[in-house]
């Protein structure tokens, strides 16, 4: 039988129920950790060095995807990044010191920070943009870093922004 205060019967806590709760906890820290996980370009696979949709050329074996935060490290390989097609939306896009990001000309990029609290992207390599990078719902500026020095266009590409919340 249970404790008894104050005319209240406590009774102990079920197995089931403590397996249960600890089942649940494990799964909300992991999915917290999951959800904010950010993805790294590594580059390099055989056959498709530069290819975005290519899910081993991330570091988690996945393309970025909805909710994203993306960084383009400086790599010691020539292998990065070149968007071909309309990819999915990122949240967020580091392109760090020494690094390149390339957008094709039938390549689309959106950026979609609606959920976070960063610039869309932080800037300090270089993109090449022959083909679309639209910017969106940031809550900070839409590029911080140096904007001026380190996109170039070519070929009629585009980079665009919808205004920021």
């Amino acid at each position: 039988m249970g404790n008894q205060r104050a005319g209240i019967q406590i009774k102990p806590m079920n197995t089931t129920y403590r397996i249960m709760r600890t089942i649940i906890i494990i799964f909300a820290l992991f999915s917290c950790g999951y959800l904010n996980a950010q993805w790294v370009w590594v580059g390099g696979t055989p056959g498709r060095l530069s290819d975005w949709m290519e899910p081993r050329n991330w570091n988690l074996n996945r393309v970025p995807d909805e909710g994203s935060s993306v960084r383009i490290p400086q790599l010691n390989q020539p292998f990065y990044p070149e968007i071909k097609e309309s990819v999915p939306s990122i949240a967020h896009l580091e392109v760090a010191g020494g690094a390149e990001l390339h957008v094709l000309t039938n390549g689309l990029l959106q950026i979609d920070g609606q959920d976070t609290y960063d610039a869309g992207i932080l800037l300090i390599g270089k993109i090449y943009i022959h083909g679309l990078i639209a910017v969106l719902n940031t809550a900070q500026s839409e590029i911080a870093g140096n904007e001026g020095n380190l996109i170039t266009y070519t070929d009629g590409g585009q980079l665009s922004f919808s205004p920021s919340y």
